[in-house]
């Protein structure tokens, strides 16, 4: 499925879900996402010491000193008005992993554990995709752990194509994660 395949077979999904710019304000609860995210999605991925020890203060540190990027998109639940999934993504900036044909990337995309399996993520990720074909770019890279297959499911569900993997480091820990392309 191409990008474009994808816009039409979200836009015929009904969800009450608003599609909006990340703002200042949005950091508390993409921190809580995402560090809910982590620890729902990665146990036996991930040592279960380091997943205990994420802090939502912690997470909302990382975004507001840029350490983390907030260059992207919130789901918004329509009825309670509350953050239910976000996206971040851009241009490449680090091309050293090669595949220089792809020239920007999905950094993270996360929804709420509870708001799993609703067509969140694929309305975020068709957002994704539209917004970067919107800023010129043709091909987008993203990068997901191997041992995520859920994950990996839902990419190649919706379209993408494995690209291949590298190892990396976090906190001592060597993973392996899969990367993926979608044509824009």
């Amino acid at each position: 499925m191409n990008s474009k395949a994808l816009l039409k077979y979200v836009e015929e999904d009904i969800l009450n879900i608003t599609i909006d710019q990340i703002r200042l304000e949005d950091i508390p609860a993409i921190a809580r996402i995402k560090v809910d995210g982590w620890k729902s999605a990665y146990r036996g991925i991930i040592d279960d010491d380091f997943l205990d020890s994420l802090t939502y203060n912690v997470q909302i540190k990382r975004f507001t000193d840029g350490e983390d990027s907030v260059q992207g998109i919130v789901a918004i639940d329509e009825e309670s008005k509350q953050i239910v999934g976000f996206s971040t993504f851009g241009k490449r900036q680090d091309l050293s992993e090669g595949l220089p044909q792809y020239d920007c990337e999905l950094h993270a995309m996360y929804v709420s554990p509870d708001r799993k399996g609703k067509g969140i993520g694929k309305r975020l990720l068709s957002e994704v995709l539209k917004q970067q074909r919107e800023n010129d770019h043709k091909k987008m890279l993203l990068w997901c752990f191997k041992k995520n297959l859920p994950t990996i499911e839902f990419y190649k569900k919706t379209g993408g194509v494995l690209l291949g993997e590298k190892e990396i480091e976090i906190e001592k820990m060597r993973l392996i994660e899969a990367g993926f392309g979608y044509e824009l």
